[in-house]
């Protein structure tokens, strides 16, 4: 098999294996919005969507992040995402000094609470606009939403949909769940998904730092939120082909991806 990956290399400026658009599209409707209405499978599956396309993680990174690490700025304008202490990332050494991973996000728009509007004025359409695709608006629903399914034995973000479950979910659990908003999402937009190729959060972290290859961010910016070692990891492995997908991005509210804000 390694003898394979030398003699033929993976496959540069390959297409993604799914449309973002159709997805960010359906993530903007019901059964996703309004937010406080959506059930809390569809809450779960966007707050996975959305965290994995901010934080542009490995899913085992996804998996460890730890509920008891998250802290945020006063206003929530700004959140910090940090794994359990004990977790070993794919590329670290077991002997490594730091082993626990740690992601920054930006809220996209302040705190409902916080923000008074003229009702139907041109601000508050703008809010409601830019507030669809906020990682922190989307984290805090969840977190408000699954207090009371937390005990002792559960340290991770995210919790089972399972009300009888006990202890942490697995890594597999997110992978399904991030492979069904997929599919549901094609479906909900009259796409076929049963042609997809790989719905998996490996994917989304290509996406996003595709996009914002595509966008001119530096090079550096894109190892550093990814860790990677060096650019030959995004450009062999990860790079993908999204003009397209860029130019469609640019009719979007702001997105946050790989830990940067992209304005459209």
């Amino acid at each position: 098999l390694s003898k394979y990956h030398r003699d033929c290399p993976a496959e540069v400026f390959k297409l993604p294996s799914w449309n973002l658009v159709f997805v960010l599209e359906c993530l903007s409707r019901p059964p996703f919005e309004p937010m406080y209405q959506a059930s809390l499978k569809h809450l779960t599956y966007k707050c996975v969507l959305l965290l994995s396309m901010a934080c542009s993680g490995r899913i085992s990174e996804i998996h460890a992040l730890a509920y008891d690490k998250i802290s945020h700025s006063t206003d929530w304008k700004t959140v910090y995402l940090e794994t359990k202490s004990d977790f070993l990332a794919k590329n670290q050494q077991s002997h490594s000094l730091t082993h626990a991973r740690s992601f920054k996000l930006k809220a996209l728009v302040p705190p409902a609470n916080k923000t008074t509007f003229l009702s139907g004025s041109s601000e508050e359409q703008l809010y409601n606009r830019n507030k669809l695709f906020c990682p922190v608006r989307v984290l805090r629903y969840y977190l408000s939403r699954t207090k009371h399914r937390r005990t002792a034995s559960t340290s991770a973000l995210f919790v089972s949909l399972q009300p009888n479950h006990r202890g942490d979910i697995t890594k597999q659990s997110i992978a399904n769940w991030f492979r069904h908003t997929i599919k549901l999402c094609y479906s909900l937009v009259g796409e076929n998904p049963d042609h997809l190729g790989r719905a998996s959060i490996h994917e989304i972290r290509a996406i996003s730092s595709s996009v914002k290859f595509e966008r001119n961010l530096s090079i550096a910016s894109i190892i550093k939120s990814c860790v990677w070692k060096n650019h030959h990891t995004f450009t062999k492995y990860y790079l993908r082909n999204v003009a397209v997908l860029s130019d469609q991005l640019y009719q979007f509210p702001p997105l946050y991806v790989s830990q940067e804000q992209i304005n459209n």
